[in-house]
């Protein structure tokens, strides 16, 4: 609550300088925390002559205190204060130059602290130590002379109790306070320690799913390679087979290659006593017979007339010479009746069946 009253206090007063040009305001009007047994040096006041009285104070010094010593003035006519933290606790800083004012709130806090539950326990404890300074107030008013302390000779301890009831019921206080406040940081701490275990053991399930997968993943892996290997295998197998046989059938075909052709016609030239005179693989000019053999290399065939020898025939019937012969003409040639040869032991073409032969 006491916060919203700062806050409030400190709007008015930025409120009450928007009429006109103020002389001295702080650069920022929010809260400023520091930190116990530290200090902070970005308190800034801006005013319009840092050095025509110019002063600042701080509303409880037990709680936070200036140093004057410190301050530290730009270019800018901004000032910065150095400010301490003593213990733990809110206070006013008031900037005055000539008759404006300026103020801003600090707190003072742990180093380390939840800010919810700090400032519940902080407002307790500032409201408390006002009850205290005004119990103080009326004490110091209620006495005319110099205090004296008491003795456990004058008094009992119950009289010495009562007489400082009030005091000790504020200390008490003050200590359960202290109590609560140190409680509600040990389960602060605790619920926070809870919570990194528990996000550990999610960190450790989360790690296990993932080495259990890559797990899996290996297996699958090393299933996939195994058939890739003996697919490869039998890929490997077949090239080789395929191999083979390409280099077989090179083999063969340049076997095929390198053997003789053997000749399906034979060429002749003319007949003496059943004989030809002489057999070729290739016709020339004194080809007059063509020898169709049974199969390649036979040793029988078939006797006919070489038909570019036709019109050599007819010139000079005579290359017919072993046929029978009819000579009516002079103009065609044509086969009465196609001869047979037989090739004997000695390489001879011997005719078995003349051939019968027709110019007309």
């Amino acid at each position: 609550m006491k916060k919203f009253v700062f806050l409030f206090l400190v709007t008015l007063l930025h409120g009450s300088f928007c009429f006109g040009e103020e002389s001295i305001k702080f650069k920022t009007f929010t809260e400023r925390l520091i930190k116990i047994m530290d200090k902070v040096t970005d308190v800034t006041v801006v005013t319009s002559d840092p050095n025509t009285g110019f002063f600042v104070q701080i509303s409880d010094t037990t709680i936070a205190y200036i140093d004057k010593n410190e301050y530290t003035t730009d270019d800018k006519k901004q000032v910065n204060i150095v400010v301490y933290g003593k213990n733990y606790g809110r206070a006013m800083i008031t900037a005055i130059c000539g008759t404006d004012t300026a103020m801003r709130p600090v707190v003072v806090v742990p180093e380390k602290y939840n800010e919810t539950n700090f400032m519940l326990v902080l407002d307790f404890i500032d409201s408390l130590r006002n009850e205290l300074r005004i119990q103080s107030q009326k004490n110091l008013s209620s006495i005319s002379e110099p205090f004296q302390p008491f003795h456990r000779s004058d008094l009992s301890f119950i009289e010495y109790a009562k007489a400082y009831k009030s005091q000790i019921f504020y200390i008490l206080i003050a200590v359960f306070a202290l109590i609560c406040f140190l409680y509600i940081l040990f389960i602060h701490s605790k619920q926070v320690a809870k919570r990194q275990k528990i996000i550990s053991q999610i960190d450790i399930d989360e790690l296990k799913r993932q080495i259990e997968w890559m797990r899996s993943e290996k297996n699958k892996m090393e299933i996939r390679i195994n058939n890739l290997s003996s697919e490869n295998k039998k890929l490997t197998e077949k090239l080789r087979n395929i191999t083979d046989q390409n280099q077989q059938q090179q083999i063969v075909y340049k076997e095929q290659q390198t053997q003789p052709i053997t000749p399906q016609y034979l060429y002749a030239d003319f007949i003496i006593d059943g004989k030809f005179n002489q057999v070729k693989e290739q016709p020339d000019d004194d080809t007059t017979f063509v020898l169709k053999l049974n199969k390649p290399g036979g040793m029988r065939a078939m006797v006919t007339i070489y038909q570019e020898a036709y019109n050599r025939i007819i010139a000079n019937p005579s290359f017919l010479e072993g046929c029978e012969k009819q000579l009516l003409g002079g103009t065609m040639v044509s086969m009465q009746r196609d001869g047979v040869a037989q090739k004997d032991s000695n390489s001879k073409w011997i005719i078995t069946t003349t051939p019968a032969v027709k110019i007309s």
